[in-house]
């Protein structure tokens, strides 16, 4: 019998099955090449993530930047990015706030957070920071962040609306830096008549008090405010306003006005020369600005006019009255009507306490019956128009609290409401085309949104 039996084909030697295992090796090598590659990049970025932000002065290039992407609160740190990388625990911190009170002073603060003296005279020892860090004002908000043991790591400061100062505690030391922030601007457009009075029409156009004084002081010069404002009189006025995260600042400046007294139109125009002054000037430039202030304190009547025959109120007889007598409250303070010299102070008879004011040869100024004077003035001192010279009082010969105001040109007497003041100096000649160009568009400016608000 023939023998002819085959051992069985086994598939596992079979090519198809050499080629399967072929191709299975190959992608199981390539698979472990490419985790080995992930796992070194991943652990290089891991490296990176824990870099510590730039936060000083000398690194304030980024500064911003990293507050702005790391933390929504302003808080500058690097642990959201520890978090994503590394899933790591994120440290403990914890935020301080000090309001500071009347005779708070640095000492004070630190004691009452358990901070001692050593620490506080190490953050103090740079002197440019000692400056602002101990002239502390009521109201103001310190911030102090602690980590996890307790220990002071970073001190916040406002100093204002748009600056803050943020010191850093590092293993070198303390340091620091200031952030600031860059105020968004608006131009507005208000106008109204007026009905009662100039504050009640501008509140009602939404002008607060500073703006209104703002644009009393621009036209002041030619309107006075206390006693010329009529019924139906009006205003157009072009602002601007300054706006950090839509929260409004303090008012801005007056771009131009247009102010209707009595029948008679004031403009006013806002233009910054080429050296840098800023004035307020008419469509023609010339400087609303005059040499002299019209009237140097706020007062709340005329109690006496100036008269070549009145009856003195203390003394019953005739007599010239050579001033204006401005009644005022006790106290009330008294501004010097131009730059001058002060070439008289002390008590002058029925006068009291009195300063006369000498402008050049020409002008002289003469202010009484004052309850002080500023301890800054004495005789011979230089005066800038504006500055408090003295407060509102009833010395000498005098019925009530009042200011006798005189003016005088070469020696001769004239009436402080009427007389022609000279005023200062207009635009120069060579930015005269510069200035015609910037009043045109200002004026153009606030008569189109008058004609917006009218649509409106």
């Amino acid at each position: 019998m023939r023998f002819d039996y085959q051992p069985p084909i086994h598939t596992t030697h079979s090519p198809r099955f050499r080629r399967l295992a072929t191709l299975y090796i190959t992608i199981l090598g390539v698979g472990c090449i490419c985790y080995a590659f992930l796992t070194y990049n991943i652990n290089e970025n891991q490296g990176k993530s824990f870099k510590t932000p730039q936060l000083f002065k000398n690194e304030q290039q980024n500064a911003s930047t990293s507050i702005l992407e790391l933390s929504s609160s302003g808080v500058q740190t690097a642990e959201p990015i520890i978090q994503a990388a590394a899933n790591m625990q994120t440290p403990i911190e914890n935020w301080r706030s000090v309001t500071i009170k009347t005779g708070d002073t640095l000492s004070k603060v630190f004691n009452t957070l358990g901070l001692s003296n050593s620490l506080l005279q190490e953050m103090i020892n740079d002197h440019s920071l000692k400056k602002i860090i101990t002239k502390l004002r009521p109201g103001q908000i310190l911030d102090f962040k602690f980590d996890e043991n307790d220990a002071l790591r970073e001190v916040k400061l406002k100093l204002t609306d748009l600056k803050t100062l943020y010191i850093i505690h590092t293993q070198e030391g303390f340091k620091h830096y200031f952030e600031e922030q860059t105020p968004i601007t608006k131009i507005k457009y208000s106008s109204a008549k007026i009905a009662e009075s100039l504050y009640s029409a501008a509140h009602t156009a939404g002008l607060d008090d500073s703006m209104i004084m703002q644009m009393a002081e621009i036209l002041g010069w030619d309107i006075d405010f206390a006693a010329d404002i009529r019924t139906n009189d009006s205003f157009k006025i072009l602002y601007e306003e300054e706006y950090i995260n839509d929260t409004k600042l303090n008012p801005g400046k007056i771009l131009a006005v247009e102010f209707v007294n009595n029948g008679k139109t004031y403009h006013a125009v806002r233009y910054i020369d080429a050296k840098g002054n800023e004035g307020y000037y008419s469509p023609e430039g010339h400087s609303l600005q005059k040499a002299f202030i019209r009237t140097p304190v706020k007062y709340t009547r005329i109690s006496s006019h100036f008269s070549t025959n009145r009856r003195h109120p203390v003394l019953h007889k005739i007599r010239a009255h050579k001033g204006v007598d401005y009644a005022a409250p006790q106290g009330t303070p008294i501004k010097a009507a131009g730059d001058g010299k002060i070439s008289f102070i002390g008590t002058k008879g029925g006068y009291g306490k009195a300063i006369e004011i000498s402008h050049g040869q020409k002008y002289s100024t003469f202010y009484a019956h004052m309850s002080r004077f500023n301890n800054k003035f004495k005789h011979g001192s230089t005066v800038k128009q504006g500055e408090v010279i003295g407060y509102v009082g009833q010395t000498g010969l005098a019925s009530g609290p009042h200011l006798h105001y005189e003016f005088r040109i070469n020696g001769v007497h004239h009436n402080p409401v009427t007389v022609q003041l000279p005023r200062a100096t207009p635009i120069a000649k060579h930015e005269q085309d510069e200035f015609n160009k910037h009043a045109a568009n200002v004026l153009a400016l606030l008569t189109t949104h008058e004609r917006l608000a009218h649509r409106g």
